[in-house]
């Protein structure tokens, strides 16, 4: 594919910055990596969540199709 803006560096993102923000440019990497990684996260324990919830249910006997169904038994 053809890139015009190869030899245009006015037209770069960097073209704007200061000296200082050019120091800083690590950070904008930095932040999407740990942006994927806090999602990556998020999703690991919606899953641990979601497999604690279907085994507490399981082993109360709750057979309701509910969204939250902790079933306790009644049994003294």
């Amino acid at each position: 594919m053809l890139d015009f803006t190869t030899n245009l560096n006015s037209l770069g993102f960097e073209a704007g910055l200061s000296e200082v923000e050019k120091e800083l440019l690590f950070l904008r990497s930095r932040s999407a990596g740990l942006t994927v990684s806090g999602c990556a996260h998020a999703v690991f324990v919606y899953e641990l969540f979601r497999l604690l919830r279907k085994k507490l249910n399981a082993e109360n006997g709750c057979t309701v199709k509910a969204f939250l169904c902790f079933c306790v038994n009644s049994t003294p």
